[in-house]
């Protein structure tokens, strides 16, 4: 198994590396892309959603907080 994975790496002209480092890569790579942290937990096999935020919440682009809060805004202003 470990040799079908190294010539994978090879093929696609990925340095060695560990599995570990590329699931990492994977998933910010994911969530820089504008994917829900939620598919990536579960993609990951992350028990809790938090343990996932705890990881990779660094790695929200930061167009999507500004979204975020773009939303609150206007949540807030059909209450008052």
């Amino acid at each position: 198994m470990l040799k079908d994975y190294e010539n994978l790496l090879e093929k696609a002209g990925i340095p060695r590396t560990s599995f570990h480092v590329l699931r990492h890569t994977v998933a910010v790579l994911l969530i820089q892309a504008g994917e829900k942290v939620k598919n990536v937990q579960e993609l990951l096999g992350h028990e809790k959603y938090s343990n996932t935020m705890d990881i990779y919440a660094d790695y929200i682009p930061e167009e999507e907080k500004g979204e975020t809060a773009e939303r609150i805004d206007a949540l807030l202003e059909e209450i008052m």
